[in-house]
Protein backbone atom coordinates (compact mmCIF):
# COMPACT_ATOMS: atom_id res chain seq x y z
CA UNK A 1 0.00 0.00 0.00
CA UNK A 2 1.12 3.20 -0.57
CA UNK A 3 3.17 4.93 2.08
CA UNK A 4 5.95 7.27 1.80
CA UNK A 5 9.11 6.01 3.66
CA UNK A 6 9.05 9.84 5.43
CA UNK A 7 5.83 9.21 7.20
CA UNK A 8 7.35 6.07 8.66
CA UNK A 9 10.36 8.31 10.01
CA UNK A 10 8.47 10.17 11.31
CA UNK A 11 6.71 7.94 13.15
CA UNK A 12 9.27 5.67 13.89
CA UNK A 13 10.36 5.27 17.40
CA UNK A 14 13.64 6.50 18.49
CA UNK A 15 14.85 2.94 19.88
CA UNK A 16 14.74 2.01 16.34
CA UNK A 17 12.61 -0.62 17.51
CA UNK A 18 10.26 -1.80 14.41
CA UNK A 19 7.12 -0.42 13.99
CA UNK A 20 3.69 -2.97 14.85
CA UNK A 21 1.02 -3.33 12.61
CA UNK A 22 -1.35 -1.70 14.86
CA UNK A 23 0.61 1.85 14.94
CA UNK A 24 1.50 0.66 10.88
CA UNK A 25 -2.36 1.12 10.31
CA UNK A 26 -2.65 4.04 12.27
CA UNK A 27 -0.15 5.62 10.19
CA UNK A 28 -1.99 4.28 6.87
CA UNK A 29 -5.25 5.46 8.11
CA UNK A 30 -4.26 9.62 8.12
CA UNK A 31 -2.45 8.82 4.67
CA UNK A 32 -5.41 7.57 2.80
CA UNK A 33 -7.84 9.67 3.99
CA UNK A 34 -10.37 10.34 1.65
CA UNK A 35 -11.16 13.72 -0.39
CA UNK A 36 -14.05 13.77 -2.44
CA UNK A 37 -15.66 17.12 -4.09
CA UNK A 38 -19.12 18.17 -2.87
CA UNK A 39 -20.41 17.89 -6.23
CA UNK A 40 -19.35 14.08 -5.98
CA UNK A 41 -20.34 13.41 -2.49
CA UNK A 42 -24.25 14.80 -4.11
CA UNK A 43 -23.99 12.51 -6.57
CA UNK A 44 -23.32 9.28 -4.14
CA UNK A 45 -26.50 10.45 -2.17
CA UNK A 46 -28.34 10.12 -5.14
CA UNK A 47 -26.70 7.03 -6.69
CA UNK A 48 -26.57 5.27 -3.38
CA UNK A 49 -30.09 6.34 -1.72
CA UNK A 50 -31.83 8.44 -4.02
CA UNK A 51 -31.52 11.85 -2.11
CA UNK A 52 -31.93 14.73 -3.97
CA UNK A 53 -32.88 17.93 -3.05
CA UNK A 54 -30.00 19.36 -1.57
CA UNK A 55 -30.45 22.64 0.82
CA UNK A 56 -27.27 22.35 2.73
CA UNK A 57 -23.72 20.42 2.98
CA UNK A 58 -20.99 21.13 4.68
CA UNK A 59 -17.67 19.17 5.22
CA UNK A 60 -17.15 18.40 8.80
CA UNK A 61 -13.58 17.97 11.05
CA UNK A 62 -12.46 14.54 11.27
CA UNK A 63 -9.63 12.33 11.94
CA UNK A 64 -8.60 9.94 9.04
CA UNK A 65 -12.30 9.66 7.74
CA UNK A 66 -14.29 12.41 5.14
CA UNK A 67 -17.62 13.27 6.78
CA UNK A 68 -20.14 15.56 5.64
CA UNK A 69 -23.02 17.38 7.35
CA UNK A 70 -25.86 16.99 4.80
CA UNK A 71 -29.65 18.18 4.66
CA UNK A 72 -32.42 17.59 2.46
CA UNK A 73 -35.80 18.62 1.90
CA UNK A 74 -38.46 15.73 1.36
CA UNK A 75 -40.16 15.68 -2.28
CA UNK A 76 -43.72 15.82 -1.21
CA UNK A 77 -43.75 18.34 1.81
CA UNK A 78 -41.27 20.88 3.36
CA UNK A 79 -39.74 19.05 6.01
CA UNK A 80 -35.72 18.62 5.82
CA UNK A 81 -33.99 15.72 6.34
CA UNK A 82 -30.27 15.61 8.36
CA UNK A 83 -27.85 12.75 7.65
CA UNK A 84 -23.88 12.63 8.02
CA UNK A 85 -22.43 10.91 5.44
CA UNK A 86 -18.99 8.64 5.93
CA UNK A 87 -16.08 8.02 3.37
CA UNK A 88 -13.56 5.68 5.34
CA UNK A 89 -10.18 5.53 5.47
CA UNK A 90 -8.06 3.13 2.90
CA UNK A 91 -7.39 0.82 5.29
CA UNK A 92 -10.74 0.22 6.23
CA UNK A 93 -11.98 0.19 2.60
CA UNK A 94 -9.73 -2.09 1.91
CA UNK A 95 -10.05 -4.71 4.33
CA UNK A 96 -13.64 -4.61 3.17
CA UNK A 97 -12.94 -5.32 -0.09
CA UNK A 98 -11.37 -8.00 0.94
CA UNK A 99 -12.74 -9.63 3.47
CA UNK A 100 -16.23 -7.76 3.68
CA UNK A 101 -17.85 -10.77 6.11
CA UNK A 102 -14.75 -9.70 8.63
CA UNK A 103 -14.28 -6.41 7.97
CA UNK A 104 -14.30 -3.61 10.69
CA UNK A 105 -16.85 -1.57 8.57
CA UNK A 106 -19.09 -4.75 8.83
CA UNK A 107 -18.60 -4.85 12.40
CA UNK A 108 -19.42 -0.85 13.00
CA UNK A 109 -22.70 -1.55 11.37
CA UNK A 110 -23.40 -4.63 13.23
CA UNK A 111 -23.02 -2.86 16.31
CA UNK A 112 -25.09 0.17 15.55
CA UNK A 113 -27.72 -2.22 14.65
CA UNK A 114 -27.83 -4.21 17.48
CA UNK A 115 -27.51 -1.26 19.79
CA UNK A 116 -30.37 0.81 17.90
CA UNK A 117 -32.45 -2.34 18.45
CA UNK A 118 -32.14 -1.57 22.25
CA UNK A 119 -35.36 0.52 22.85
CA UNK A 120 -34.17 2.83 26.18
CA UNK A 121 -34.28 5.88 24.94
CA UNK A 122 -31.19 7.05 26.76
CA UNK A 123 -28.05 5.87 24.51
CA UNK A 124 -28.89 6.98 21.23
CA UNK A 125 -25.71 5.68 18.90
CA UNK A 126 -25.39 6.31 15.40
CA UNK A 127 -28.04 4.87 12.93
CA UNK A 128 -27.14 3.18 9.92
CA UNK A 129 -29.34 3.60 6.46
CA UNK A 130 -29.91 0.68 3.54
CA UNK A 131 -28.87 1.82 0.14
CA UNK A 132 -31.13 1.20 -2.37
CA UNK A 133 -27.94 -0.83 -4.06
CA UNK A 134 -27.62 -3.01 -1.17
CA UNK A 135 -24.43 -4.96 -0.72
CA UNK A 136 -25.05 -8.86 -1.20
CA UNK A 137 -23.57 -9.02 2.82
CA UNK A 138 -24.00 -5.75 4.31
CA UNK A 139 -26.88 -3.29 2.85
CA UNK A 140 -25.90 -0.43 4.97
CA UNK A 141 -22.06 -0.34 2.90
CA UNK A 142 -21.93 1.49 -0.30
CA UNK A 143 -18.95 0.84 -2.44
CA UNK A 144 -17.46 4.30 -4.39
CA UNK A 145 -16.63 3.38 -7.81
CA UNK A 146 -14.76 6.59 -8.03
CA UNK A 147 -10.69 5.29 -7.15
CA UNK A 148 -9.44 8.78 -7.15
CA UNK A 149 -10.93 9.88 -3.63
CA UNK A 150 -7.52 9.06 -2.89
CA UNK A 151 -4.30 9.83 -4.64
CA UNK A 152 -2.45 6.84 -5.59
CA UNK A 153 -5.15 4.58 -3.95
CA UNK A 154 -6.35 2.08 -6.26
CA UNK A 155 -8.58 0.54 -4.23
CA UNK A 156 -12.93 1.39 -3.71
CA UNK A 157 -14.18 3.81 -1.08
CA UNK A 158 -16.67 2.72 1.52
CA UNK A 159 -19.61 4.94 2.94
CA UNK A 160 -21.67 4.91 4.82
CA UNK A 161 -24.99 7.21 5.45
CA UNK A 162 -26.20 8.08 9.04
CA UNK A 163 -28.82 9.70 10.37
CA UNK A 164 -28.06 12.55 11.89
CA UNK A 165 -27.96 12.86 15.88
CA UNK A 166 -29.46 16.60 16.41
CA UNK A 167 -27.60 18.76 18.98
CA UNK A 168 -24.01 19.68 19.91
CA UNK A 169 -20.36 18.26 21.13
CA UNK A 170 -20.08 18.68 25.55
CA UNK A 171 -16.86 19.99 24.53
CA UNK A 172 -18.53 22.99 23.26
CA UNK A 173 -20.60 23.70 26.28
CA UNK A 174 -18.05 21.63 28.70
CA UNK A 175 -18.45 19.12 31.47
CA UNK A 176 -20.65 19.65 34.97
CA UNK A 177 -21.61 17.85 37.77
CA UNK A 178 -25.11 16.81 35.93
CA UNK A 179 -23.71 15.95 32.75
CA UNK A 180 -21.22 13.52 34.11
CA UNK A 181 -23.69 12.14 36.06
CA UNK A 182 -25.75 11.81 32.75
CA UNK A 183 -22.18 10.36 31.12
CA UNK A 184 -22.22 7.86 33.41
CA UNK A 185 -25.46 6.38 33.76
CA UNK A 186 -25.43 6.04 29.79
CA UNK A 187 -21.66 4.36 29.52
CA UNK A 188 -22.85 2.07 32.15
CA UNK A 189 -26.23 1.37 29.85
CA UNK A 190 -23.83 0.93 26.93
CA UNK A 191 -21.27 -1.21 28.91
CA UNK A 192 -24.59 -3.58 29.50
CA UNK A 193 -25.91 -3.54 26.21
CA UNK A 194 -22.79 -4.59 24.49
CA UNK A 195 -21.83 -7.44 27.23
CA UNK A 196 -24.28 -9.37 24.71
CA UNK A 197 -22.73 -8.21 21.75
CA UNK A 198 -19.64 -9.59 19.63
CA UNK A 199 -17.97 -9.47 16.21
CA UNK A 200 -14.53 -11.10 15.26
CA UNK A 201 -13.23 -7.86 13.47
CA UNK A 202 -13.15 -5.96 16.93
CA UNK A 203 -10.85 -8.93 18.58
CA UNK A 204 -7.76 -6.54 16.63
CA UNK A 205 -4.32 -5.36 17.95
CA UNK A 206 -4.91 -1.44 18.18
CA UNK A 207 -3.04 1.12 19.35
CA UNK A 208 -5.07 2.60 21.61
CA UNK A 209 -5.89 -0.44 23.50
CA UNK A 210 -4.61 -0.53 27.23
CA UNK A 211 -3.68 -4.48 27.19
CA UNK A 212 -1.22 -3.55 24.34
CA UNK A 213 0.16 -0.71 26.22
CA UNK A 214 4.05 -2.10 26.42
CA UNK A 215 3.77 -1.53 22.57
CA UNK A 216 3.91 1.74 23.02
CA UNK A 217 7.18 1.92 25.44
CA UNK A 218 9.53 2.34 22.88
CA UNK A 219 8.24 6.11 22.18
CA UNK A 220 8.63 7.39 25.80
CA UNK A 221 11.88 8.58 24.71
CA UNK A 222 10.33 11.54 22.49
CA UNK A 223 9.33 12.77 26.36
CA UNK A 224 11.77 15.26 26.99
CA UNK A 225 10.94 15.87 30.76
CA UNK A 226 12.74 13.90 33.02
CA UNK A 227 9.97 13.76 35.46
CA UNK A 228 7.30 13.15 33.46
CA UNK A 229 8.92 10.64 31.72
CA UNK A 230 9.75 8.70 34.69
CA UNK A 231 5.95 9.07 36.12
CA UNK A 232 5.02 7.25 32.65
CA UNK A 233 7.56 4.60 32.82
CA UNK A 234 6.32 3.84 36.74
CA UNK A 235 2.78 3.26 34.95
CA UNK A 236 3.94 1.25 32.50
CA UNK A 237 5.63 -1.05 35.13
CA UNK A 238 2.11 -0.93 37.01
CA UNK A 239 0.31 -1.86 33.96
CA UNK A 240 2.65 -4.94 32.98
CA UNK A 241 1.93 -6.55 36.38
CA UNK A 242 -1.49 -6.95 36.17
CA UNK A 243 -3.10 -9.87 35.03
CA UNK A 244 -6.07 -9.44 32.90
CA UNK A 245 -6.39 -12.90 31.95
CA UNK A 246 -9.27 -13.10 34.94
CA UNK A 247 -11.00 -9.92 33.69
CA UNK A 248 -14.37 -9.50 32.07
CA UNK A 249 -13.82 -8.96 28.22
CA UNK A 250 -16.67 -7.22 25.92
CA UNK A 251 -16.37 -4.96 22.86
CA UNK A 252 -16.07 -1.17 24.25
CA UNK A 253 -16.83 2.10 22.35
CA UNK A 254 -13.02 3.05 23.97
CA UNK A 255 -13.31 6.94 23.36
CA UNK A 256 -16.22 8.19 25.73
CA UNK A 257 -14.57 11.68 25.65
CA UNK A 258 -16.51 14.96 25.27
CA UNK A 259 -15.96 15.81 21.64
CA UNK A 260 -18.10 12.10 21.11
CA UNK A 261 -20.65 13.41 23.51
CA UNK A 262 -24.03 14.60 21.98
CA UNK A 263 -25.95 17.10 24.17
CA UNK A 264 -28.94 19.49 23.78
CA UNK A 265 -27.45 23.19 22.60
CA UNK A 266 -28.42 24.59 26.32
CA UNK A 267 -25.38 25.65 27.98
CA UNK A 268 -27.32 26.24 31.16
CA UNK A 269 -29.16 22.75 31.82
CA UNK A 270 -27.71 20.59 28.45
CA UNK A 271 -29.49 17.14 28.59
CA UNK A 272 -27.07 13.99 27.13
CA UNK A 273 -28.70 12.71 23.55
CA UNK A 274 -26.22 10.28 22.16
CA UNK A 275 -22.54 8.92 21.64
CA UNK A 276 -20.73 8.92 18.33
CA UNK A 277 -17.49 7.63 16.92
CA UNK A 278 -16.99 4.10 17.35
CA UNK A 279 -13.57 3.65 15.67
CA UNK A 280 -11.89 2.85 18.61
CA UNK A 281 -13.99 -0.22 19.62
CA UNK A 282 -12.51 -3.18 20.33
CA UNK A 283 -12.68 -6.35 22.23
CA UNK A 284 -10.81 -6.00 25.36
CA UNK A 285 -11.22 -5.70 29.64
CA UNK A 286 -14.70 -4.25 29.89
CA UNK A 287 -13.35 -1.71 32.67
CA UNK A 288 -11.09 0.09 30.47
CA UNK A 289 -14.56 1.90 29.21
CA UNK A 290 -15.25 3.58 32.51
CA UNK A 291 -11.08 3.84 33.28
CA UNK A 292 -10.87 6.13 29.97
CA UNK A 293 -13.93 7.97 29.81
CA UNK A 294 -12.94 8.96 33.29
CA UNK A 295 -9.34 9.87 32.25
CA UNK A 296 -10.96 11.93 29.57
CA UNK A 297 -13.13 13.59 31.59
CA UNK A 298 -10.05 14.57 34.08
CA UNK A 299 -8.44 16.19 31.08
CA UNK A 300 -11.23 18.80 30.21
CA UNK A 301 -11.70 22.01 31.77
CA UNK A 302 -14.02 21.58 34.67
CA UNK A 303 -11.76 18.11 35.48
CA UNK A 304 -9.04 20.30 36.30
CA UNK A 305 -10.47 21.57 38.72
CA UNK A 306 -12.36 19.06 40.00
CA UNK A 307 -11.07 15.74 39.26
CA UNK A 308 -11.91 13.92 42.37
CA UNK A 309 -15.36 15.32 41.26
CA UNK A 310 -15.60 13.51 38.03
CA UNK A 311 -14.25 10.34 39.04
CA UNK A 312 -17.05 10.05 41.91
CA UNK A 313 -19.79 11.02 40.12
CA UNK A 314 -19.04 8.76 36.65
CA UNK A 315 -18.07 5.90 38.49
CA UNK A 316 -21.06 6.29 41.31
CA UNK A 317 -23.55 6.55 37.83
CA UNK A 318 -21.99 3.98 35.75
CA UNK A 319 -22.24 1.13 39.06
CA UNK A 320 -25.97 1.85 38.38
CA UNK A 321 -26.21 -0.09 35.97
CA UNK A 322 -22.86 -2.60 35.51
CA UNK A 323 -21.00 -3.73 38.49
CA UNK A 324 -17.59 -4.43 38.87
CA UNK A 325 -15.75 -7.02 40.66
CA UNK A 326 -13.28 -6.06 43.47
CA UNK A 327 -10.31 -7.74 41.77
CA UNK A 328 -10.85 -5.69 38.91
CA UNK A 329 -11.85 -2.40 40.73
CA UNK A 330 -8.96 -2.09 42.84
CA UNK A 331 -6.73 -1.81 39.03
CA UNK A 332 -9.18 1.62 38.39
CA UNK A 333 -6.68 3.97 39.26
CA UNK A 334 -3.96 2.35 37.41
CA UNK A 335 -6.27 1.95 33.85
CA UNK A 336 -7.14 5.14 34.19
CA UNK A 337 -3.42 6.49 34.42
CA UNK A 338 -2.92 3.89 31.54
CA UNK A 339 -4.90 5.91 29.23
CA UNK A 340 -3.37 9.27 30.29
CA UNK A 341 0.42 8.15 29.47
CA UNK A 342 -0.68 6.77 25.91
Amino acid sequence: AYLPSSVLEVYRPRSNSKINMSDLNEIRRKELKPNPANEYVLSLLNQGWNLNNNIEIKQLDSYDDANYYIKFQESDNLDTKEYLIKFYNGVESEDFVKDSNNSLLTGFVKLFNHLNNVNDNIVITPTPIKTIQPNTLVDEIYLSSDCNTISNFNCKIAVILFEWIPGVTLNSIGYSGNTLNSVGNALGLLTNHLSCFDHQSFHRSHSWDLKILSDSKSFIDYVDDETIRNVILEVHESMCAIDLSSFEHSVIMGDCNDANIIVTNDVNDPKLVGLIDFGDAVYTCTIFELAITIAYGLTSIYGLTNYSQVAKLLYSAYVQHKSIPKNELIHLKTFIASRLAM
